[in-house]
């Protein structure tokens, strides 16, 4: 959909996808179990994480885009 969007005013040089890296899905499932809910926050490594989450726990990937959280592409002007 977002390659169709945009082929018909740009020609795509590369397309990327934005996913959640492996340290953010692990924790994401520790967050799903909820083991950790009865921690105050301070000691909760969970929401720790969370607290502390930045780009460095998301990966741009060029293959197997699918289940992408979000698209990038670098384009050119004009269509392809």
């Amino acid at each position: 959909e977002f390659k169709a969007l945009l082929g018909d005013y740009f020609k795509i040089e590369a397309m990327y996808g934005l996913k959640r890296g492996r340290v953010l899905n692990a924790f994401r499932r520790l967050k799903k179990i909820g083991i950790f809910n009865f921690l105050s926050a301070r000691i909760d490594p969970v929401k720790r994480f969370y607290k502390n989450i930045d780009c460095r726990h998301f990966v741009m990937t060029t293959d197997n885009r699918g289940g992408a959280l979000d698209f990038f592409a670098v384009c050119k002007k004009g269509a392809s």
